[in-house]
Parts: C-alpha cells; sequence; structure tokens
C-alpha cells in the first residue's frame, strides 16, 4: 500500500477519488466502522488490522476493496467526504463539540483534511474540531472522537494508504 498524495504544487489540495485505509499515527489502528454494522449511528472506532470487511474485503480471488472511500467534494479547500465500504453509510459527527462521537450515517458529512510531513489532521468545517482517537488497544476498539485541534498529538494525526 502506499500513502494517498494530498498535496501537490505549492500546497494545493490533491487527493485521488477512490479507496484508502486510514491509519491513526497515535495508536497505529485503523479507522473502522463497528462490525461492519450499517446501523445509523454505528460508532466509528479504531481497531487493529484485521482484514474484515469493513476494512479491507478480499472477494473470492484478488479483487481489494477498500475500507473507506474518499469523495472529494472541494479539491481547492480540502473538503472530502468518507464512505465505508463495508456499511456503505459515511463518517458523520452529529454533535459538532468536545467529545462528539464520530458515527456511521446515512446523512453524509464533508470534513477538510489538512497534511504536513505526511500526516493528515481530519477536521470539521467551520468548526475545526479534530477527530481524535485517545487509544485503541489490539482488542479493545476505542470510538473516534471530537477534540480541540492540536496537530501535536498523534491521537488527531492520520495517514491515507492507498488500497
Amino acid at each position: 500500500m502506499s500513502e494517498v498524495d494530498l498535496f501537490f504544487n505549492k500546497g494545493v489540495f490533491k487527493v485521488q477519488t477512490g479507496g484508502v485505509r486510514i491509519k491513526n499515527i497515535g495508536t497505529g489502528t485503523f479507522l473502522d466502522l463497528y462490525h461492519s454494522l450499517s446501523a445509523e449511528n454505528n460508532p466509528v472506532i479504531g481497531f487493529q488490522n484485521n482484514g474484515t470487511d469493513a476494512q479491507l474485503f478480499v472477494p473470492f480471488l484478488t479483487l481489494l476493496r477498500p475500507q473507506w472511500t474518499v469523495q472529494v467534494v472541494d479539491e481547492s479547500k480540502g473538503h472530502i467526504k468518507l464512505l465505508n465500504a463495508a456499511g456503505g453509510t459515511y463518517a458523520r459527527a452529529p454533535d459538532h463539540i468536545i467529545g462528539g462521537q464520530v458515527v456511521g450515517s446515512n446523512v453524509d458529512e464533508t470534513f477538510k483534511v489538512s497534511e504536513s510531513g505526511g500526516k493528515v489532521q481530519i477536521t470539521i468545517i467551520d468548526e475545526g474540531y479534530a477527530l481524535s482517537l485517545a487509544s485503541a488497544a489490539n482488542e479493545t476498539p476505542e470510538q473516534v472522537k471530537l477534540a480541540n485541534p492540536d496537530r501535536s498529538k498523534n491521537d488527531q494525526l492520520w495517514s491515507f494508504q492507498k488500497v
């Protein structure tokens, strides 16, 4: 897997629309949809790379399906939507507050991504809260929540890995 190119030419946002896995820098776990369920408000969590349909699906022989599909909304501003391959739902933060939970939803939400040194911060547009993953042990999933943005905290930084 390779990193998704997020920036080219003087900071102009570029991302290829398509499939990615999103890894938290602090925990080393991947953005996942709890039990791959499509139910509204199913938690978006950090979990070990387990090869499930919610992270990466291998149907029959060799075709790979990504965990998340990046949908570019406004390339010039770094605005994207994240659609989960397994649940068919979007990542969304219904409550824009510190500690607000990120869930799977049939309602889409547009996020802003910004990159520095190959690390990406994902924030709520206009309100600036960052997606954060405080901890995630191998067998204990932790829900992604909103936090005050702080690029010095690895729990708020992510790498996008193209599938």
